[in-house]
């Protein structure tokens, strides 16, 4: 499910939308409700964005053509980066 906003999109993804679009295994969770598991940007280059957090020590890995950061400890929230096309 999809909602476009002026200047964003929010979409909701299940368990096997995580995987299937993101590249991620969410885990298994006993929370209820909605979770922000992820949040999705649109950036101009995303080699320079990978040599910028390559630079600054932060760990990302290449999923479907996207940049994917994982969670910090705790934290619970993966960062995805795309290239604007």
């Amino acid at each position: 499910m999809s909602v476009k906003l002026d200047g964003a999109v929010i979409t909701v993804y299940n368990k096997a939308g995580m995987e299937t679009h993101l590249g991620v295994d969410t885990g298994e969770s006993r929370e209820r409700g909605l979770l922000g598991r992820a949040a999705v940007y649109k950036v101009a280059d995303l080699q320079a964005l990978s040599a910028l957090l390559l630079n600054n020590h932060e760990t990302a890995r290449q999923v479907a053509g996207k940049l994917m950061v994982d969670p910090a400890p705790s934290q619970g929230a993966y960062y995805c980066f795309e290239e604007i096309r």
